[in-house]
C-alpha cells in the first residue's frame, strides 16, 4: 500500500454524537517525496491542516448546524506526486464505500473519471486540468473543481470589452506553455459567444525576457516586433495573454512603433498568476530590468489588465485562518514539524490551496446536510451525482473572504481585478508606480451572463476617453468615401452632429444637476444619536481608566461593543477621558456599530433648520478626504451633533505641554508639514477656501503621529441665534487668542474666517512650537486685555508676543516666516503656496520613508527617556552594547558601524571578490536517514568549526543555507587582490578540518566537502528593515554556486579569474581540470581551462 495510515479523528477532535451516522472521506495529497520524484514540491505539507480544522469544526457542531448528530471522518492518502499512486486511493475509497473524496492533488483526469463511474463525488483543490469542455460532461458528472479555474478569466475578459465597446479585437497569446492552451482557447469561446469579433490571432512559442535579447543568437529574441508590424494596420484594440515579461515587451513595441503616441491604440492584457499587492511596480519591468524604464511608464498609460486576486493574507480573517492551519499541521495524523521552516519568520503562511481545501469539505458538508434533510429527494447520501447536484449552483463563503460560487459546470468561479497605471498616491504603500487594482469583477447568478465591472477609481484615458475599437471611416477610410464625395451630405452631418452635441450637454448637464440635488436631499451623513453608545462608552472607559491606575488592565471584562478600546490605556500619547471633558466641555467619545470611536461635539442649539445651505455644507463635509484633515464622519440632529473621526495621540496642545516630551528638528518638521498640507487643501482644493478657527487644539494627532486639522466647515450648521453670538464671545476671550486683528474688529465676521486670518493663526502655531510657552509667550497680561490691544491695532509697532521665547536653534526662516504672518495688513500676509516654499529647507534630512522617519522620532525619545530615569542608564548603556556586538555578528563591523549611526548604506560596487561556497556530499541522503534534530546538531557542529576557523582570515562569512556555506573576501573593506589567497587558504584549512571532523550520529561516516571558488565584480549593500541582510548581487554569485555544484568531493573548484590572481600571489598549486559544462555559463565552455584540485606548493 502506497498510502500512509488509516485516520480516524474522532478520538481527538470530534465530539461523540449519538444516534447519529458516520461518513468517511477520503483525502488524496502529495506531502512527502520518494526517490522517484525527488524535487517534488509536497503541497500537501502546508495545508493539510485545512482539512483537520474543517472536519473538527462541523464535528464540534457547526454555527450553521451541518450535520448535527452526524460525524466526519477522514482518512489519509499520500501519492508523492505520482498519478499511479492517486489513481488506486481513488479505487480504494470507492471499493470501501467512502462518502466522498477531497483531491486529487497534482493529477485528476483519470481519477475524474473513475469517481465518476463509481457514482461518488470528487472535489479537488488544486488540480487545474482543463477537460471538461473537451470531453462529455456524463464522464465527470461527480467532479466539482473548488481552485478556480484559469479560463475562468475569459469573462472578465470578455465583460472589459463589453463595457467599453470594443467589439472588433485582435488576439495575441503565449504558446510556449501548453497550459496556457486551454485558456486561449477559452477567450476566444467567450468573445465569439458574445459577439465579439476577433480581426486577427497571434501566437509565439519562445521564452522571452525583457532586457535579454541576444543579438548572436535567436533565442530570446523579442516577437512583437513582427507582431504590431502585421497587426496594427487592421485593429486599435489588442488582447493579449501572457507573463509580465510578455505584457512589457509588447507595451515597450508599441510604444517603438509610434502607436500609442495616437491615443487610439489600446491593450487588454491577461495575467495567469495571482496578483502580488505589495509589489505593483513588478508588473511594469522585466525581471532582468533593476527598475521601471521610462518607457514602460509612457506605454503603460494605454493598458488595462485583469488578473485573478485572493483576499490578502494579511487581512484578519485568513491571518486567523492561517494560524489554525498551522496548529492542526503539527498534529496527528500529520504532524508536520516547524523545524521545515525558515526560523526567522514568526508564522508560517500557508498556501491558498489551504482555503480550498477548507472549502471542499465545507461545500461536501453543506451538501450531504441537505442530502439528509431532505430524505425523498436524495434517498441514499452517498449518491455522487445527487450531491454534485446540490453543490453546483450554489454560493458559498470561501476562507480566502469572498464570496464563492460553483456553476452549472462544477467549477468555482475566480476573483479577479482590473489593473491600471497608478502613482504614488498620498499615504498609500511604498511604492512610486505600478499597476493596482482599480476595479472587481462582480459574479452573476446566471452562468450565461458575464461578470460586472466596478470600478473603484477613475480609469486616466491618455485621449480622456476610451479609444474607438474601429475608427470612423474604418480600417481602410472606405466608409467615408461616399459621404465625402456629397459635399450637402457633409453639411447635414455636420449640423446633426452640432444638434446632437447640443442636446448631450444639456442632457448631460441635466443629469448631473439631478444627481447633486438627490445627493442634497440624501441623508448619508445623519446618524442616530442612540447609535453612538455614549453612556455605555463613559462606564467603560471610567472602569478602564480605574483599572489601569492599579495595573490590572489586563482583568477587564472585554465587552463586545468595546474590545477595540484597549487602546484608551496606552502609555504613550495616553489622554483620559476625564482630561477631555476638561478640555472641551462640549466634546464626547463615542462607539459606532463598526467599533469605530469617533468624538462626538455637541452643538448649542435646540433644534437644527436643514435648509438648503446646511445640507450643502454637509454634502461638502462627506466628500472632503485628505490625510492631514480629521474624517467627518456624520451628524446628529437630535441632539445636535457634529461626530469626527478620534485621534488617539491628543491636541497638538496637548504635546506642546507636555515638558517630558522632547520635540527635535525631525517631529516639529513632520508636525509643521502635516498642518501646511491639510490648510493647503482647505485653500485651494475644497470648498471651504478658509478654516477661521486655526489653533494648536484643532490640530489632532493620531496613532501614527501623524497631525490632522479638524473643526473646520459646518459654520451655518453651528451658527447660535444673534443675541448669543456676541455674549459667547466676549466671555471666551482665551479661545480668541489665535484670531486675526482685523477679524476681531469687525461686528459680524465672517464664521469661516479669511484665508490670511487663517496665516495669522499659523504664525502663532509656529510660534507656539517653537516656544512652548503659549499664545502670547510669558506675557501677564489677562487674555481679555489682549484682546482689547489686538482690536485697538497700530501701523506703528502693532501689539504682538515677544520673540525672547522661542528657543535659541529655531532658523531664521522660521521668525521671518512668523513676523511676516502677523503684519498687521492681511494683504501683506504670504499664502499658503509661498508658506509651503519657505518651508521647504525645514525638509531637508528628512527620510522618505515613513517608517524611518518613526524608528528615528522614537529612537530619540528614548535617548529623553535616558535622561528621565538615571538609575537606569548604566542597564541602558550595556543593553545598547550587546545590541552593538550582536550588529556585528550579523553585518560587517563597517556596515554596522553606518546602522548603528543611523547613516544609510548605500549599496557599493566592489571591482574584484573572492567568493567561497560549500556543501556537503551526499547530505540529501543523509538527512533523509537521520532526524531533523540530528540534522541540526551535524550543521551547527560543522558551522562552529568553521566560524572558528574564519576567525583567522580577512572574509566576511555571507549566510548559510541548508548546507551550503558562503563567504566572500575583499568587501565591506578592499583588501587589494589578497582576496583570492584568503579564500584559497580558508578552503584548504577547511578541507583539512573535515578529515577530523565526525558526525555525532554517524561517526563511522566520514564527512566529505566540495567547495567552489570564483572572483569577480559584487555589488553589495543592505536589504530589509527588519532583519537587514549584508547581500551580495551580480553573475559572480551565481558562477561561484555553480563551480561549487560542479566540483568534486574533497577538493577545490577554482575558476580561471581567481588562478590568475593566484598565480599572481604565487604559493599555491592548481591542477587544469578540463573542460566543465555548467548550467546557465555558456561562455565558461569556450575558455581554456576552468578547475583545479588545489594545495600549497
Amino acid at each position: 500500500m502506497w498510502h500512509c495510515w488509516w485516520l480516524f479523528l474522532s478520538w481527538s477532535c470530534i465530539v461523540q454524537k449519538t444516534q447519529g451516522r458516520v461518513f468517511r472521506i477520503g483525502y488524496i495529497t502529495g506531502s512527502r517525496r520518494d526517490t522517484v520524484i525527488s524535487s517534488y514540491d509536497r503541497p500537501g505539507y502546508q495545508i493539510s491542516g485545512a482539512i483537520s480544522l474543517a472536519v473538527h469544526q462541523i464535528n464540534q457542531h457547526h454555527p450553521d448546524g451541518l450535520l448535527q448528530n452526524h460525524t466526519l471522518e477522514f482518512d489519509y492518502g499520500e501519492t508523492f506526486g505520482i498519478e499511479d499512486v492517486s489513481i488506486k486511493h481513488t479505487a480504494r475509497y470507492a471499493l470501501n464505500n467512502f462518502s466522498a473524496i477531497i483531491g486529487p492533488q497534482e493529477t485528476c483526469v483519470q481519477e475524474a473519471r473513475l469517481a465518476s463511474a463509481f457514482n461518488i463525488v470528487m472535489l479537488t483543490y488544486f488540480c487545474q486540468h482543463a477537460f471538461k469542455e473537451q470531453l462529455e460532461a456524463a464522464h465527470y458528472s461527480t467532479f466539482i473543481t473548488v481552485k478556480p479555474p484559469v479560463a475562468q478569466i475569459s469573462k472578465a475578459v470578455a465583460s472589459v470589452l463589453n463595457k467599453y465597446n470594443w467589439n472588433k479585437i485582435t488576439f495575441i497569446y503565449n504558446n510556449e506553455v501548453e497550459s496556457r492552451r486551454p485558456t486561449a482557447e477559452s477567450i476566444r469561446y467567450v468573445l465569439e459567444e458574445h459577439n465579439i469579433e476577433i480581426l486577427q490571432t497571434r501566437s509565439w512559442n519562445k521564452p522571452y525576457y525583457v532586457g535579454f535579447e541576444d543579438s548572436e543568437e535567436d533565442i530570446f529574441q523579442s516577437p512583437f516586433d513582427d507582431i504590431v508590424k502585421d497587426t496594427k494596420d487592421k485593429t486599435r484594440i489588442y488582447v493579449l495573454v501572457g507573463n509580465v515579461d510578455d505584457h512589457v515587451g509588447f507595451m515597450q513595441a508599441m510604444d517603438d512603433a509610434g502607436l500609442l503616441d495616437r491615443q487610439d491604440y489600446f491593450v487588454v492584457g491577461v495575467y495567469l498568476n495571482h496578483y502580488k499587492q505589495e509589489d505593483p511596480a513588478k508588473y511594469l519591468r522585466g525581471v532582468f530590468e533593476p527598475s521601471v524604464s521610462q518607457k514602460s511608464f509612457k506605454a503603460f498609460k494605454s493598458f488595462l489588465g485583469v488578473i485573478p486576486t485572493k483576499r490578502s493574507e494579511f487581512h484578519v480573517e485568513f491571518r486567523e485562518f492561517n494560524n489554525e492551519v498551522n496548529v492542526w499541521l503539527q498534529r496527528p495524523p500529520f504532524n508536520f514539524p516547524w523545524e521545515s521552516y525558515a526560523s526567522n519568520v514568526p508564522q508560517k503562511n500557508v498556501r491558498v490551496e489551504a482555503a480550498y481545501l477548507y472549502d471542499a469539505v465545507m461545500l461536501y458538508a453543506q451538501a450531504l446536510d441537505a442530502c439528509l434533510r431532505n430524505p425523498t429527494d436524495c434517498p441514499d447520501p452517498h449518491d455522487g451525482n445527487k450531491l454534485a447536484r446540490y453543490i453546483k449552483g450554489q454560493p458559498y463563503k470561501s476562507a480566502m473572504g469572498y464570496g464563492g460560487y460553483i456553476d452549472a459546470k462544477g467549477d468555482a468561479q475566480g476573483n479577479y481585478s482590473l489593473l491600471a497605471l497608478k502613482t504614488k498616491r498620498s499615504g498609500g504603500p511604498d511604492w512610486d508606480i505600478g499597476l493596482v487594482d482599480i476595479g472587481i469583477f462582480l459574479l452573476s447568478a446566471n452562468d450565461s451572463e458575464l461578470p460586472t465591472l466596478e470600478l473603484r477609481e477613475e480609469i486616466q484615458w491618455p485621449a480622456g476617453h476610451p479609444p474607438l475599437d474601429e475608427p470612423d471611416c474604418g480600417f481602410d477610410g472606405k466608409k467615408c468615401v461616399e459621404l465625402l464625395d456629397n459635399p450637402a451630405s457633409v453639411w447635414i452631418y455636420i449640423v446633426a452632429a452640432s444638434v446632437a452635441t447640443i442636446a448631450l450637454i444639456a442632457l448631460c448637464l441635466g443629469v448631473r444637476r439631478y444627481v447633486y440635488e438627490q445627493k442634497l436631499m440624501g441623508s448619508l451623513w445623519r446618524i442616530d444619536y442612540k447609535d453612538l453608545h455614549i453612556e455605555e462608552l463613559k462606564a467603560h472607559l471610567k472602569k478602564a481608566s480605574l483599572l489601569h491606575a492599579h495595573h490590572d488592565a489586563g482583568n477587564l471584562d472585554h465587552h463586545a461593543s468595546v474590545d477595540s478600546l484597549t487602546f484608551v490605556a496606552a502609555d504613550i500619547g495616553h489622554i483620559s477621558y476625564a482630561r477631555m471633558m476638561t478640555d472641551h466641555s462640549t466634546m464626547e467619545l463615542g462607539l459606532l456599530k463598526k467599533k469605530q470611536i469617533v468624538t462626538v461635539k455637541k452643538v448649542r442649539k435646540r433644534h437644527l433648520d436643514l435648509t438648503r445651505e446646511v445640507r450643502k455644507e454637509l454634502l461638502a463635509m462627506r466628500e472632503i478626504r485628505h490625510d492631514n484633515l480629521c474624517e467627518f464622519v456624520g451628524a446628529c440632529t437630535d441632539p445636535v451633533c457634529i461626530v469626527m473621526a478620534y485621534c488617539q495621540r491628543g491636541s497638538l496642545k496637548d504635546v506642546l505641554y507636555d515638558e517630558n516630551l522632547a520635540l527635535d528638528d525631525l517631529f516639529l518638521a513632520s508636525l509643521i508639514g502635516d498642518c501646511v498640507k491639510g490648510m493647503y487643501y482647505i485653500h485651494y482644493n475644497s470648498s471651504l477656501k478658509s478654516h477661521g478657527n486655526l489653533k494648536p487644539s484643532n490640530c489632532l494627532i493620531d496613532s501614527r503621529f501623524v497631525l490632522k486639522i479638524t473643526d473646520y466647515g459646518l459654520h451655518e450648521f453651528k451658527r447660535k441665534n444673534e443675541s448669543s453670538t456676541h455674549r459667547i464671545q466676549e466671555q471666551n476671550y482665551e479661545r480668541m487668542l489665535w484670531t486675526a486683528p482685523e477679524l476681531l474688529r469687525m461686528d459680524r465676521p465672517p464664521p469661516g474666517g479669511t484665508p490670511s486670518g487663517d496665516v495669522y493663526s499659523f504664525g502663532f502655531i509656529l510660534f507656539e512650537i517653537y516656544g512652548r510657552c503659549g499664545p502670547f509667550g510669558d506675557t501677564t497680561m489677562s487674555s481679555k486685555d489682549i484682546i482689547t490691544q489686538l482690536r485697538i491695532g497700530s501701523t506703528f509697532m502693532p501689539f504682538r508676543p515677544s520673540l525672547h521665547c522661542l528657543d535659541h536653534n529655531t532658523p531664521e526662516y522660521v521668525i521671518s516666516l512668523i513676523l511676516d504672518a502677523w503684519k498687521e495688513n492681511p494683504q501683506q500676509r504670504p499664502d499658503f503656496i509661498a508658506i509651503t516654499s519657505r518651508l521647504k529647507p525645514m525638509q531637508k534630512g528628512m527620510k522618505s520613508n515613513f517608517v524611518d522617519n518613526i524608528l528615528a522620532l522614537l529612537q530619540r525619545h528614548a535617548n529623553n527617556l535616558e535622561s528621565l530615569v538615571s538609575e537606569r542608564t548604566l542597564q541602558l548603556q550595556e543593553e545598547k552594547k550587546k545590541t552593538e556586538l550582536l550588529l556585528y555578528e550579523i553585518l560587517p563591523r563597517p556596515v554596522a558601524e553606518h546602522l548603528i549611526k543611523h547613516e544609510r548604506v548605500e549599496a557599493e560596487q566592489f571591482e574584484s571578490v573572492t567568493i567561497f561556497f560549500s556543501d556537503i556530499v551526499g547530505f540529501t541522503a543523509l538527512s533523509a536517514e537521520s532526524t531533523p534534530l540530528e540534522v541540526v546538531a551535524l550543521l551547527n557542529d560543522l558551522y562552529t568549526l568553521f566560524d572558528s576557523l574564519l576567525e583567522h582570515y580577512d572574509a566576511y562569512k555571507v549566510e548559510t543555507i541548508g548546507d551550503s556555506y558562503m563567504v566572500c573576501s575583499g568587501l565591506p573593506v578592499t583588501n587589494g587582490n589578497r582576496h583570492a589567497g584568503v579564500i584559497a587558504s580558508m578552503s584548504l584549512q577547511l578541507l583539512d578540518s573535515t578529515n577530523s571532523f565526525r558526525i555525532r550520529h554517524r561517526p563511522e561516516k566520514q564527512l566529505l566537502l566540495r567547495i567552489g571558488i570564483h572572483s569577480g565584480p559584487v555589488v553589495a549593500g543592505v536589504v530589509g528593515l527588519k532583519m537587514p541582510r549584508y547581500c551580495l548581487f551580480g553573475d559572480t554569485v551565481n558562477t561561484a554556486s555553480r563551480f561549487e555544484s560542479t566540483g568534486e568531493a574533497q577538493k577545490i573548484h577554482c575558476s580561471p579569474q581567481c588562478k590568475e590572481i593566484l598565480d599572481e600571489l604565487g604559493g599555491y598549486v592548481v591542477e587544469p581540470r578540463g573542460m566543465v559544462y555548467m548550467k546557465g555559463k555558456v561562455f565558461l565552455t569556450n575558455r581554456k581551462t576552468t578547475t583545479v584540485k588545489m594545495y600549497f606548493r
